[in-house]
């Protein structure tokens, strides 16, 4: 439960999808506790995400499968979800691509990899 100083976390009832500038330059969808993220994950993304969203939402799971860069932003935003889960986050995702930038980071110890 939020404390009054901490915004209400959302909760998808029906997915949310925020786009960069298009549909081709990166995505994100959220769908209740399920993150899928795809594409060029960078600071525009992370701008439009963060501009949308009231809070930080609860996620479970994110299935990073599609992405194709993970920039310093995109490594923010994991990091953000992970510290706003009660447990670590089961992450589906290729290791050069997304896992191996989380390991080199640190933040790799926040999630539970499971492979594509």
């Amino acid at each position: 439960m939020p404390t009054s100083h901490e915004p209400p976390r959302p909760t998808a009832r029906e997915p949310v999808t925020v786009f960069a500038d298009h549909p081709d330059a990166g995505r994100v969808t959220l769908d209740g506790t399920h993150l899928v993220m795809v594409g060029d994950i960078d600071s525009r993304l992370f701008e439009h995400w963060s501009t949308g969203q009231p809070g930080t939402p609860v996620v479970e799971t994110v299935d990073a499968t599609g992405v194709t860069h993970l920039g310093s932003a995109g490594l923010v935003l994991l990091a953000r979800l992970a510290q706003a889960a009660p447990a670590p986050i089961r992450l589906r995702a290729h290791p050069r691509t997304v896992w191996r930038p989380l390991q080199l980071t640190g933040l790799g110890a926040l999630f539970r990899h499971e492979g594509p």
